[in-house]
């Protein structure tokens, strides 16, 4: 007698990482790595506008679109660059900006916005505290008084 019954071997469905683990944390996972991989892309990228950083020259329209969220932060920068290299004051500042309903505080928190903005997309700082005043960096007063032909050369 023939066995006609035959053992038929079916391969078992393998299940995906997903229903293993589940899919919410399989997703949390995953968007975890991702975000490794983005910020280790910025810190190439931020070595190596430091190591350019010579030969680079914002203009000022480029800084503005980066820096300023408003027309307030460019009136603030604006006031900055007229108080030259000693520096201002916030309240200083405040006057000349009162039309659009800051208080001085306001302007100080505003600066150091412009300047985390500055930091996170080009690794630079619009103004630096001088004492108890702010007073553009060299880095925006190059930056606001170059030339169309520097910039393009």
């Amino acid at each position: 007698m023939e066995s006609t019954s035959q053992h038929v071997k079916t391969e078992r469905k393998k299940r995906s990482q997903a229903e293993k683990k589940g899919r919410i944390k399989y997703a949390f996972e995953k968007i975890s790595t991702i975000e490794r991989d983005i910020n280790e892309i910025k810190r190439i990228l931020r070595r190596l506008s430091e190591g350019l950083d010579p030969f680079l020259i914002f203009d000022k329209d480029f800084i503005i679109s980066i820096a300023c969220e408003d027309e307030v932060d460019r009136a603030i920068l604006d006031v900055l660059r007229a108080a030259g290299s000693a520096g201002i004051l916030p309240k200083d500042i405040l006057p000349q900006v009162e039309h659009y309903g800051l208080k001085y505080w306001h302007v100080t928190r505003r600066i150091k916005r412009i300047n985390q903005r500055l930091e996170r997309k080009i690794g630079k700082r619009a103004a630096e505290k001088r004492g108890l005043k702010w007073a553009l960096t060299s880095f925006m007063n190059k930056g606001w008084s170059a030339t169309r032909e520097e910039i393009e050369d």
